[in-house]
């Protein structure tokens, strides 16, 4: 025969059920919104929707809802960030979050993007000068030259790629640091 339970036994395991349901339809609500933040920075990205659309779209959206689109958007945004989009990108983020915190950080970014980006152009230029000249010595010990070169291609130099990782490496940090006040 099988044990005989209470009512306040029962009634213990019905909550934990619905305590366990209400849990897992949170879970779902935040995936949702998530979704639909990411949704919106994909769409922003390709060119869909511009910075002006967001506040239409996250009208759907109220309190804690809004707040987890919000954060998605921005987030998925701020982890594209490359010195070839940072300022689309930082102005999809500050249209999405216009408070003074979320400013001082894209502002600080974008500084950051900016220099990286006008000392990386420095760089390239020294470098592909240096390589350019390499190369048409090379050639030059080999017997080609005058009109027979037409130029170098940099990009597929050794260097460039190095160059570029480097960069990239920085920029890693810039884009690491933003995503983790956007995502608190």
């Amino acid at each position: 025969m099988g044990k005989v339970k209470s009512a306040l036994e029962i009634a213990l395991e019905r909550s934990k059920k619905v305590a366990a349901k209400a849990g897992e339809t949170h879970e779902w609500e935040e995936q949702q919104y998530r979704v639909a933040g990411e949704n919106m920075a994909r769409r922003y990205l390709k060119g869909e929707v511009g910075t002006w659309d967001f506040q239409s779209q996250l009208e759907r959206y109220q309190g804690r809802a809004r707040e987890a689109v919000e954060k998605a958007a921005s987030v998925s945004l701020a982890r594209e960030l490359s010195l070839e989009n940072y300022g689309k990108l930082l102005d999809g983020i500050a249209a999405l979050r216009p408070d003074e915190a979320a400013r001082r950080w894209i502002e600080e970014a974008r500084r950051a993007c900016a220099q990286f980006e006008g000392e990386l152009a420095q760089e390239e230029k020294e470098a592909a000068a240096r390589w350019a000249k390499q190369q048409a010595e090379e050639l030059a010990r080999a017997g080609i030259s005058g009109t027979a070169i037409a130029g170098f291609n940099f990009r597929a130099a050794p260097e460039w790629q190095r160059l570029r990782r480097v960069w990239a490496e920085r920029l890693d940090a810039v884009r690491q640091r933003l995503v983790e006040f956007l995502a608190q």
